[in-house]
């Protein structure tokens, strides 16, 4: 209901329920810990802790596709792992398409969608969810979006100035990005599409104090290509589209609405012009807003007070008519203390019903 800009009977939390609103490993240990349970993970719900989202009235679950059968780990020149699409989230510097031609863009080895065990266990794993729980299931990312796609691959300077200078390699570069996105959108929803309720797409587009292109130059090169995935999504399944964002994105989000998008994620309040009393106002009719509650400074440093009024204060601005979806900004970094998890949450219940 909420996604649809309905009011609920209690506003929809979400932790664990997306890559994306997680926590470390070692946090959720602490967590455990700090709730007497032990580490075990239920292999039902292999991505998180049940016993704690059901404590906490939680929301969301969460779906994947795997890795191909035939991964073979390849690391950087200095030791770090590369993933599928060929860079490491260990060292961004390292940068596979850095330099590279149209043609060797044609060349590269993109993930393939197709690969034997990339859907191993996913048709039985949601219909575990759709048809024996009363969560929400949330679809999560399977590529990368458009522009932060040629940030990873080709290297964020090496990109950007590309976008400005290089008409010919970034068509050549985002045709080929959409062929491999509708790929994993065909294979991925073609399966799921008629069970889930929510997308998370993700591309960060912006900094913590801006965007990291304008919005006409986003508009030009960037915004015809996120428009067709979204269009070719909203084919194959019913669900809410939700992009992940980090950052300053207030000026795309009307690009991003207009794109077709259902709502934004992280929300990220401690950024540049992400208030959300001026969000909601601005936007609230047309977005819903999934996140809000800070990881730089209040769920880290807070006190267990602090963390509750400002949850308090995110549910009065946003949830009034729908439209809202309590989570932490990110995933749980290593620094924030159990008690104000459980702060958050508890909050949360205290303070989310209509």
């Amino acid at each position: 209901m909420a996604l649809n800009h309905q009011e609920p009977d209690r506003l929809p939390i979400d932790f664990g329920g997306t890559g994306l609103t997680s926590a470390k490993p070692a946090v959720l240990k602490n967590l455990q810990n700090f709730l007497g349970l032990d580490h075990s993970i239920n292999p039902d719900f292999p991505y998180f802790d049940i016993r704690i989202q059901k404590k906490f009235g939680c929301d969301i679950q969460q779906i994947k596709l795997s890795e191909p059968q035939d991964f073979r780990q390849k690391y950087t020149p200095s030791g770090k792992p590369l993933n599928e699409w060929g860079f490491s989230w260990e060292e961004l510097s390292y940068s596979p398409l850095k330099d590279a031609s149209p043609d060797d863009v044609k060349k590269y080895p993109w993930p393939d969608p197709d690969a034997a065990g990339r859907t191993s266990g996913l048709k039985e794993h949601v219909l575990r969810l759709y048809e024996t729980t009363d969560f929400a299931i949330a679809a999560n990312e399977i590529f990368l979006g458009p522009f932060e796609c040629g940030c990873l691959l080709c290297g964020y300077d090496d990109w950007l100035v590309r976008l400005a200078t290089d008409e010919e390699f970034v068509v050549s570069f985002l045709d080929k990005w959409l062929e491999s996105a509708t790929g994993f959108a065909q294979k991925y929803f073609g399966i799921i599409g008629d069970y889930i309720q929510i997308v998370q797409l993700g591309d960060d587009i912006a900094t913590q104090k801006g965007l990291f292109l304008s919005p006409l130059m986003y508009r030009e090169k960037i915004f015809p290509y996120f428009k067709k995935i979204v269009d070719i999504i909203k084919k194959l399944t019913r669900a809410k589209i939700i992009l992940h964002s980090c950052g300053s994105s207030y000026r795309l989000l009307p690009c991003l609405q207009e794109a077709g998008i259902d709502g934004i994620n992280p929300l990220q309040t401690s950024a540049a012009e992400m208030d959300p009393v001026k969000l909601k106002s601005e936007f609230g009719s047309a977005l819903s807003f999934h996140g809000g509650v800070d990881l730089q400074h209040i769920l880290p440093y807070g006190t267990v007070s602090e963390v509750k009024q400002f949850v308090k204060n995110c549910i009065t601005a946003l949830a009034p008519g729908g439209g809202y979806i309590l989570a932490a900004c990110h995933t749980m970094p290593d620094d924030v203390p159990p008690q104000n998890i459980v702060a958050m949450l508890e909050a949360a219940l205290e303070f989310g019903n209509y």
